[in-house]
């Protein structure tokens, strides 16, 4: 019997028409959605299908930039080389993005130029992802599969007329093309490097001719010179105090963030930033300028009303300067922002000229060739007075013209609202303490050093003048190795490479122990000639230099815990904590100011300031230890026995070579006398020999850092 004939088959529904999703553009994403399928009568959606409950839905991408492209070429970024990532690698911080006007920000604060949905994350290895896919972790795909990138609402698509930008836009590229445009240009960051470190030392030379032209106008020794070292420090503290300690950490990156943010460059910005800081330390020089005799009296200027008048006058005359200090860094600022190095670092060269000039007229003026406080004239006492704050005015106002080639100018704005302090009082807050921790030292020792001045004659003037003779190996040899070394510590910690930000600072330490522990030994033995050599000229006597060298000699015992404590305070900084060095300066100021205490109350009064230098290195060596010690509880082992090994060698070629030096220096002094002309014949003699022989001894020890430390500044110098 025959099969009935089967019933006629419903015929099926057409599927329906496929649409490109939301957002999809086939100019922008290459490969085309897939068709959707259909599904049947009554069964239920796939969990990844749009119309399941729990699919999350089509993902949205991400806000486009106000700015589409950067100033500057973009910087490597997490993809920069696929191939040399194993299969599905994805930075570690890869949801932790977040949008940063033009960049993508992670939590380290490194920015990633481009859009992630785009070109950086994928779903499979030969389809790129697309606006309605799920960004999952998956591979990378090649840079030249890689999808152009979606231009954001308002820009024409590639091919398509441009529209002529508004007058914002064209103001903003004028700046840009006159300050920020060239910031990518290698050769350009070259030749900056090479004028700043010129600029540099040309600036140490004349500051240090500056010195010495100021220490034979008035002496070394005697209650003038302390008057006039304790006038010039007070506007240096106030300005250090109300906005030198945050304006390298602090207001240089607000305006740098606010010049790449705002439309105008930031110009708006820098303006009411200035006008704000200009009306603070206006205000607070006025106060201190009536508050002139309290501020010299907590610096124990007392006693002799004689010296107490000077001090007095001269306070009046140089605490002008915390304005030009404040609008002269500010503007400094503004510069290098826009990337113009050169005006800010040859600035102080001028200051250091006008100063010497004042120091000439001082000599040349009629009055006594040793000034005593009640025999030294007005005229002297005003000239040298106004000469010094004229140097810090020239030196602010010489960056005015350079402003106005940079493109920017300098408007009075009251709208302070706007100037993000409240952001920088956060950031700063820790900096400012490590500041007022530095400066209540400074204030104690300079008043036990005027103590014992009006009692002996040697004072806070012989404690600065081997400050600045203590501080020139660091100024040149330590600042090299720490410019060296800080990209490298920079880009460690912001890859979060603990492994090479240890090894880093551990080479960064055994640098250091070496280029200046045998600058120490010798700076020790050779102490009293380069006293004499710089400021045994005029009315300073070759006895008062003497002094010099002695505070020196004792001070060289901290230059290596100095530069050590310096090199860790600026790894803190790299990982973004302001809060340890201050920390590390409070346990500092706290060894330092009773052991010079203890050194005032128990010493003769002419041994005061040379006790005094010694509890400063010290205290140094305190930091250090301490400093130590908190890396090594944050990083974990730093390599420390493979530091003590070449601090030990080190150290006995530094013996050797000083014990050579020490010889030399008595037979040329025995044989020359104690003038001028032997004490720099045993300074080149004396301290060539020596460091000759710990060159010889420390090669012969095998101390390998030291090839290492002289391709390390010979590259810095030659770049």
């Amino acid at each position: 019997m025959s099969q009935p004939p089967p019933p006629p088959r419903r015929p099926r529904r057409p599927p329906p028409a496929s649409s490109p999703p939301t957002g999809y553009d086939p100019r922008y994403d290459p490969l085309p959605p897939p068709p959707a399928k259909p599904r049947r009568q009554g069964q239920p959606p796939h969990p990844s299908h749009p119309d399941h409950p729990s699919h999350p839905g089509p993902v949205q991408p991400p806000t486009p930039p106000r700015h589409p492209e950067p100033p500057h070429p973009e910087p490597p970024r997490h993809d920069a080389a696929p191939d040399r990532q194993p299969p599905g690698w994805l930075p570690p911080d890869w949801e932790d993005l977040t949008w940063q006007g033009p960049a993508w920000q992670d939590p380290n604060g490194q920015l990633t130029y481009g859009q992630p949905a785009y070109g950086q994350l994928y779903a499979e290895p030969t389809r790129s992802l697309r606006p309605d896919q799920q960004a999952s972790p998956g591979q990378y795909l090649p840079d030249h599969r890689q999808p152009p990138r979606r231009p954001p609402p308002g820009q024409p698509a590639p091919g398509q007329p441009q529209p002529r930008p508004g007058r914002a836009a064209r103001h903003r590229a004028e700046v840009q093309r006159a300050g920020t445009a060239r910031r990518g240009d290698g050769a350009s960051l070259v030749r900056s490097s090479k004028a700043m470190a010129v600029a540099s030392l040309v600036s140490r030379l004349t500051g240090f001719v500056r010195t010495a032209a100021i220490t034979a106008a008035i002496g070394a020794v005697g209650l003038v010179p302390d008057a006039y070292n304790t006038a010039n420090t007070l506007p240096n503290i106030v300005y250090e105090l109300l906005l030198g300690g945050v304006l390298t950490s602090v207001i240089v990156p607000l305006l740098v963030h606010a010049q790449e943010r705002d439309a105008d460059g930031g110009q708006a910005y820098a303006q009411r930033l200035l006008s704000l800081m200009t009306t603070v330390l206006v205000a607070a020089t006025v106060l201190a300028i009536v508050g002139a005799p309290l501020l010299t009296w907590l610096y124990n200027i007392r006693g002799d009303s004689g010296q107490v008048a000077l001090a007095n006058t001269w306070a009046r005359l140089l605490l002008p300067e915390i304005v030009f200090y404040g609008i002269g860094a500010m503007l400094g600022a503004v510069l290098n922002a826009r990337g113009r190095f050169a005006a800010p670092a040859w600035a102080p060269v001028l200051n250091n000229v006008v100063v010497i000039g004042t120091a000439v007229v001082f000599m040349l003026l009629p009055g006594p060739a040793v000034p005593q406080p009640r025999s030294i004239t007005p005229a002297q006492v005003y000239t040298l007075g106004i000469g010094t704050t004229l140097g810090i005015v020239v030196q602010a106002l010489v960056l005015v013209p350079a402003l106005r080639q940079a493109g920017f100018r300098w408007r009075w704005r009251w709208d302070w609202a706007a100037t993000g302090l409240g952001e920088a009082g956060r950031l700063g807050g820790w900096v400012i303490g490590y500041v007022a921790v530095s400066q209540v030292g400074y204030t104690v020792i300079t008043a036990l050093a005027n103590n014992a001045g009006r009692e002996a004659g040697i004072g806070s003037y012989v404690y600065s003048l081997a400050s600045l003779l203590f501080q020139m190996p660091y100024g040149v040899l330590g600042v090299a190795l720490l410019t060296a070394l800080m990209p490298r510590l920079s880009r460690a910690a912001a890859r979060r490479d603990l492994r090479s930000l240890v090894n880093d600072v551990s080479l960064g330490t055994r640098l250091t122990v070496v280029a200046l522990m045998p600058i120490s030994g010798l700076m020790y033995m050779l102490a009293f000639p380069l006293a004499r050599v710089f400021f045994a000229h005029g009315a300073t006597t070759v006895d008062a230099a003497a002094e010099v060298g002695k505070a020196l000699a004792a001070s060289s015992v901290g230059l290596v815990p100095f530069a050590v404590t310096m090199l860790q305070i600026r790894v803190f900084y790299a990982v973004k904590d302001a809060r340890t060095p201050t920390m590390v300066n409070i346990a500092m100021v706290a060894v330092r100011l009773p052991l010079c205490v203890l050194f005032a109350m128990v010493a003769p009064a002419r041994d005061v300031v040379a006790l005094l230098a010694l509890a400063n290195g010290l205290s140094f060596a305190v930091g250090a230890f301490y400093g130590t010690g908190l890396l090594r509880r944050q990083f974990g082992p730093l390599g420390l026995s493979r530091q003590f090994r070449v601090l030990v060698r080190i150290t006995v070629a530094t013996v050797i070579g000083m014990f050579v030096a020490g010889v030399v220096h008595i037979a040329v002094t025995d044989a020359f006398g104690l003038g001028f002309f032997g004490s720099f014949a045993s300074l080149i003699l004396g301290g060539g020999a020596g460091l000759a022989v710990i060159l010889l001894v420390a090669r012969a020890m095998h101390i390998e850092e030291l090839d290492e430390l002289i391709g390390t500044v010979r590259g810095r110098f030659r770049s």
